[in-house]
């Protein structure tokens, strides 16, 4: 989303289909942009991991209707620390 800020750090928007927060930090680590804050992939330290949803969307497990949950303020937020 973002160039590459003068610390080499980029914004990056990810959307997963299937899987788990840890396969995107997997992915992203393995092409060279580890997630601020993930200590496991040697990434530049932070208080927190620098990760956020902006969206769900899932069967409800009751009437099995799909729910979906975004904020739309959220889609374009970022932190740069």
């Amino acid at each position: 989303l973002e160039r590459p800020f003068s610390d080499g750090r980029c914004l990056f928007a990810c959307r997963l289909t299937r899987g788990f927060r840890h396969q995107v930090r997997c992915h992203l680590a393995w092409s060279g942009h580890a997630l601020v804050g993930d200590a496991l992939y040697g990434a530049i330290p932070a208080a927190w991991l620098h990760l956020t949803a902006v969206g769900l969307r899932f069967p409800d497990p009751t009437s099995g209707r799909m729910v979906s949950v975004s904020d739309e303020e959220l889609e374009s937020w970022a932190v740069v620390v």
